[in-house]
């Protein structure tokens, strides 16, 4: 019985080391482009779920009862970001206090990554903040590439 134990657990082990090293394998790194910052508004809204009921029943049997809302505040940050060619314009929601609100200067130069529907943007204090590609747009008059 230990032996079979024994025999499980290293197999395990070994199928999970195989898989993160896979995983570190495929995982290439970002590729950085520069941009400019052409727009970064933020909007401050709450969202209303649930309610919490208190309440007693006095000696009479009457009910007194009260009814309160959760509400919870969001932060959703949009930019548009020109690379030359496309403009592209993200989008991302931060409803937990933890989450570091982004420091973005409009018409600078950003660094920013792109990949699949997410992008990555480095803020003025060099933190990198991960977005979603709500969509791009080819510009009329695209400038000439950057070497």
């Amino acid at each position: 019985m230990r032996l079979r134990h024994s025999i499980h657990s290293t197999m395990t082990t070994l199928v999970l080391i195989c898989l993160i090293a896979t995983a570190a394998a495929e995982k290439r790194p970002r590729e950085w482009r520069t941009g400019k910052l052409l727009s970064a508004d933020k909007k401050h809204w709450f969202s209303h779920s649930g309610s919490a009921t208190t309440g007693h029943v006095d000696e009479n049997g009457n009910l007194n009862a009260s009814t309160s809302d959760s509400t919870w505040g969001h932060n959703t940050y949009a930019v548009a970001i020109d690379d030359g060619e496309y403009i592209y314009f993200c989008s991302r929601t931060l409803s937990f206090r933890w989450q570091h609100d982004p420091n973005f200067t409009e018409n600078a130069e950003v660094k920013w990554a792109i990949e699949k529907r997410d992008v990555y943007i480095v803020d003025d204090t060099g933190r990198e903040f991960k977005m979603e590609l709500v969509k791009r747009r080819k510009k009329d008059n695209p400038e000439p590439s950057r070497p």
